[in-house]
């Protein structure tokens, strides 16, 4: 692998984390916002929203952090080679710092989501 695509992938390597945040939070979103519409109405199709959207949360939750950490390893992984290379030193500290406050960012997300009583 030439230097430069060694490079790009590092790049998106180390960005993977927040993007696995940005999935979750838009899924847990459109979870929240497809429960409220489904449980209005003549007709509800979900009698308990409640219990969907908790349900929802701490699936989405869970997979994500999953995700997460298996990312965060990866970083780490990186740092425990005997190498003398700062670069990966680097990258392997800023994946596995990224890849923390992802998790951070995604709890944040999961507690009101799964917690506070439905807003609809």
């Amino acid at each position: 692998m030439d230097k430069r695509s060694r490079h790009v992938w590092e790049f998106v390597a180390t960005l993977l984390g927040p993007a696995i945040y940005l999935g979750f939070f838009g899924l847990i979103y459109l979870a929240n916002a497809l429960t409220c519409a489904l449980s209005r109405g003549n007709s509800p199709v979900i009698a308990n929203a409640q219990v969907v959207l908790t349900a929802s949360a701490a699936l989405l939750s869970l997979f994500a952090l999953l995700l997460i950490a298996w990312h965060a390893t990866r970083g780490l992984r990186l740092l425990s080679r005997e190498r003398t290379d700062t670069e990966d030193n680097f990258m392997g500290r800023v994946t596995a710092i990224l890849a923390f406050l992802s998790a951070v960012a995604v709890i944040w997300t999961a507690l009101p989501a799964a917690t506070v009583a439905i807003a609809c």
